[in-house]
């Protein structure tokens, strides 16, 4: 009788799970239910992040981007509400929240990676 021997299954193949997937979903969602899931989906990203592989990774990463660079505009839109471009800050930073997160939806859909561009 042969020995088989079981080989674990290796988390560098690079394959995305589904955690990065819900963060993206909650992302896109998250105005039709006043925001609380953009906040739900950080901390499941945040918490999630240091047991992944290196694509999972960086879906990780630009959903802390999308994250951080979304609330930023929101916190500028507020600001500037009295002077009435506060209205089309808010809305810029929506439809950008709202493009990075389907597209990086797609990416991982498809099991790549996200490249990210450093300045």
């Amino acid at each position: 009788m042969t020995e088989q021997t079981i080989i674990p299954r290796d988390r560098t193949l690079d394959t995305i799970g589904i955690i990065p997937k819900i963060i993206y979903i909650l992302y896109i969602v998250s105005p039709v239910l006043g925001g609380s899931s953009y906040f739900i989906a950080f901390l499941i990203n945040i918490f999630c992040r240091g047991s992944c592989n290196q694509s999972e990774r960086t879906h990780f990463e630009n959903q802390i981007s999308i994250f951080m660079w979304t609330v930023i505009w929101m916190i500028v839109g507020i600001i500037t509400l009295p002077i009435l471009v506060g209205f089309a800050i808010i809305a810029l930073a929506y439809i950008y929240s709202l493009i990075k997160s389907i597209s990086g939806l797609n990416s991982a859909l498809k099991n790549d990676p996200i490249i990210i561009e450093k300045i």
